[in-house]
């Protein structure tokens, strides 16, 4: 399926707002994060968007995300991130359709929250156009999250930089 993205290069209040990104998750793959950087092989096909690093704007959001861990990594994002996104966090049935290729959209968005068979095509595009997705949080739907595909870190692994671990327990 080929698809036409087309996207304002302006900076999204999405990212621009944010002092910081989040990544929440165990102290043990924290610290491999923190010094070999997000592993291809942890990175699930069945996530929301598919393969790729999740962060979220707030800290108490990524925590909502993955309320199991016991730490998280605070990064900054970078230009690229800022300049190369695709922003889904008020989503229009002709964009979701123009991202997805999807024709039918019943089941696959609620109040604004894209449900995981669509994010994957959408993440999956996303990653062949080299583009990151905004979107809103599923836990904390007033916050928003990045979704940055494997294949786009796999090429641009310095498109987040690590600025901390910070324990939560």
């Amino acid at each position: 399926i080929t698809l036409a993205i087309t996207l304002s290069l302006a900076l999204s209040p999405a990212i621009a707002d944010a002092k910081f990104l989040w990544h929440a998750t165990k102290r043990s793959a924290a610290k491999k994060i923190s010094t070999q950087g997000f592993s291809q092989k942890k990175m699930s096909d069945e996530a929301r968007f598919g393969k790729g690093i999740y962060l979220s704007k707030s800290r108490n959001t990524a925590l909502k995300e993955k309320p199991n861990a016991d730490t998280v990594l605070k990064f900054k994002d970078t230009k690229n991130l800022k300049n190369n996104h695709i922003n889904l966090t008020h989503p229009s049935n002709s964009k979701l359709k123009n991202l997805s290729g999807d024709k039918d959209l019943r089941g696959n968005v609620h109040k604004g929250i894209i449900g995981p068979d669509l994010g994957r095509k959408i993440g999956n595009n996303a990653g062949k156009a080299d583009k990151n997705i905004i979107y809103r949080s599923a836990k904390d739907p007033k916050r928003t999250n990045v979704f940055i595909p494997s294949r786009v870190y796999k090429r641009h692994p310095d498109i987040i930089r690590k600025q901390g671990i910070e324990n939560v327990r």
